[in-house]
């Protein structure tokens, strides 16, 4: 019963992690960013938004993204989040457990990580 659980919450944990990362992967544009702070009548920022080097705005936005998502990795995979469920899978060792969590790391940062954050940021 506990491996259908962990699976189940493996599952959805992998499916729910992309909501965040496409809603980032759509706001760390600047135009965006702009849009937003215009809906809100915030006047002084937007301006500051509009003078930006195009070489800085470059680097924000290329670079803002992948650390959000670094920093979104690091608090919920890297937590032991997946090693809680790699035992919960019903693992007898320690050996079996550290596998199953590089397993599911594996399969996290290629499915998710790499082709959702890409086709969520080129949508957006």
């Amino acid at each position: 019963l506990y491996s259908v659980l962990a699976g189940i919450c493996s599952i959805a944990l992998f499916l729910l992690w992309n909501v965040p990362v496409g809603l980032v992967q759509g706001a760390v544009r600047l135009e965006t960013i702009q849009s937003i702070l215009d809906d809100l009548g915030l006047e002084g920022p937007v301006e500051t938004l509009q003078n930006i080097a195009p070489r800085t705005r470059a680097l924000i936005e290329g670079w803002v993204a992948s650390l959000v998502v670094s920093l979104m990795q690091l608090l919920t995979l890297y937590s032991g989040l997946l090693t809680l469920l790699a035992h919960f899978f019903g693992y007898g060792s320690w050996t079996g457990i550290d596998r199953a969590t590089l397993h599911l790391m594996f399969a996290f940062n290629f499915f998710l990580v790499l082709l959702a954050s890409t086709i969520a940021g080129s949508l957006y």
